[in-house]
């Protein structure tokens, strides 16, 4: 069928099938020569992921002068970005020794077979808030995946109850 019989059919002018069709022909064709040569190298890309997740508090201005000084800030984030890599900043949490985490595991094997019913008798609720003087330290940003949001080396831990200089603690519980 030609475009003229097509473009009939359709109720299109026939220009507008011609040059559906000569795009059709050049889908998924590489266009040479558009746009500028990148500035670094693919091998230089991923010495610059590399170097991102090897340190994941690194900067992106340290990557560039450690992979390719002579290369700007913007190109090493857009380099890092294009591998779905980017900062993000850390999670905190509050710091877990191997003793803290024992213990905690053994409450809850302890509790796992209880039944909703043993909950409402036998618990009691709480939420507790700390308001704190100063607290003035900067958020630390993290170079990593988004499925990377708990990994250990992601993750900023904060100092527990006790170890910080001026806080306040407020908690309210509530029974059954």
């Amino acid at each position: 069928m030609g475009s003229e019989q097509i473009s009939h059919y359709l109720n299109i002018s026939p220009t507008t099938v011609r040059n559906t069709i000569a795009k059709g022909y050049q889908e998924g064709k590489e266009h040479e020569g558009r746009g500028r040569n990148p500035r670094t190298t693919k091998l230089q890309d991923e010495a610059m992921v590399e170097e991102a997740l090897k340190n994941h508090h690194t900067t992106y201005f340290e990557i560039g002068k450690k992979v390719t000084p002579n290369v700007s800030t913007k190109t090493v984030k857009r380099r890092i970005a294009q591998k779905y890599l980017k900062k993000w900043v850390a999670q905190e949490r509050v710091y877990l020794d191997e003793d803290l985490g024992q213990e905690r595991l053994e409450w809850a094997l302890a509790h796992r077979y209880w039944t909703r019913k043993m909950w409402r008798r036998k618990a009691m609720w709480g939420d507790e808030v700390s308001v704190e003087r100063g607290g003035g330290k900067r958020r630390r940003w993290v170079f990593r995946y988004p499925n990377e949001k708990w990994n250990k080396n992601c993750v900023e831990p904060t100092a527990r109850r006790g170890e910080r200089v001026i806080s306040q603690m407020m908690t309210g519980y509530f029974y059954g």
